[in-house]
C-alpha cells in the first residue's frame, strides 16, 4: 500500500492589479476534480470584503499576510505560503492563471520530483513540457519547464526558494536539477497562461535578466 499524498496549492496576490484575478483564480481551484488538501494564499493586504468572497468560494483556504520586502518580483512571497503549506506536493499556480479541473489528477501516483505541466498560452498556443533529465535543465539556455508545475516540497526546503528575481521559478528549477530532482511530463495541457498588461515579465531586458541568474549561481 503507497504512503498517503497530500497536495498542496499556493498563491501571490500582492495589491489590486494581481489581487483583481483572485476570484476566477479560486473558482479555478474549486472545479478541481483532485481537490487540494490545503490552499494558501498570501497577500500583503485585502480588503474583508474581498477576502470573504474567496472565502466564500474556498472555504477551506488559508489566507495569509506576509511583509517580506521585494524590489522585482513578488513572487518570493510564495516562500511564506509554502512555510504554511505541509502537504507533500506544492502546486504554485500564479493568481492570474488558471488550472484546469484534471491538473493535481495525476499527483497522488507521480514517481518524479517534478510534475511539469503543459499550458495553453492565452488560448494562442499549446506547449507540452518536454521530458527532461536534471542534466538538461541544467544545460538548457531556456526555462525548459512552467512555472506552475508541481513539485515536491522536500525540494523546496532543500533549495532557496523562490528569490526576488524575475527569473524565480527558472532559478528554482535550475536548484531542483542541482539537488539531483527527477523530472517528468504529464504530456497534456494543464492550465491556461494568461498574458496581459501586468505580467512582471512583459517588461524586462532577458538576456540582462538571464545574466544575473547565472551570476547569482557562481
Amino acid at each position: 500500500m503507497g504512503s498517503f499524498v497530500t497536495v498542496g496549492v499556493v498563491t501571490v496576490a500582492v495589491g489590486d492589479r494581481y489581487q483583481m484575478f483572485l476570484p476566477r483564480w479560486a473558482k479555478a481551484i474549486k472545479a478541481l476534480e483532485r481537490q487540494p488538501d490545503e490552499i494558501t494564499i498570501v497577500v500583503d493586504t485585502i480588503t474583508t470584503n474581498r477576502a470573504s468572497m474567496i472565502l466564500d468560494i474556498l472555504p477551506g483556504a488559508s489566507i495569509i499576510f506576509s511583509n517580506t520586502p521585494w524590489k522585482e518580483h513578488p513572487q518570493i512571497l510564495a516562500n511564506d505560503a509554502i512555510a504554511k503549506t505541509y502537504t507533500t506536493w506544492i502546486c504554485k499556480m500564479d493568481v492570474d492563471d488558471l488550472i484546469y479541473p484534471h491538473a493535481l489528477n495525476v499527483l497522488d501516483n507521480w514517481t518524479a520530483q517534478v510534475c511539469c505541466f503543459g499550458i495553453n498560452v492565452n488560448g494562442t498556443r499549446i506547449l507540452i513540457a518536454p521530458e527532461v533529465t536534471a542534466e538538461e535543465v541544467l544545460a538548457s539556455p531556456h526555462n525548459v519547464l512552467f512555472a506552475g508545475s508541481p513539485f515536491r516540497r522536500s525540494l523546496w526546503e532543500e533549495t532557496s526558494g523562490f528569490q526576488d528575481f524575475i527569473y524565480d521559478d527558472w532559478a528554482f528549477w535550475r536548484e531542483c536539477a542541482k539537488a539531483g530532482a527527477t523530472f517528468q511530463s504529464t504530456g497534456t495541457v494543464d492550465y491556461y497562461y494568461s498574458l496581459h498588461g501586468e505580467n512582471s515579465s512583459s517588461n524586462v531586458n532577458h538576456i540582462d535578466a538571464i545574466e544575473r541568474m547565472m551570476e547569482m549561481e557562481a
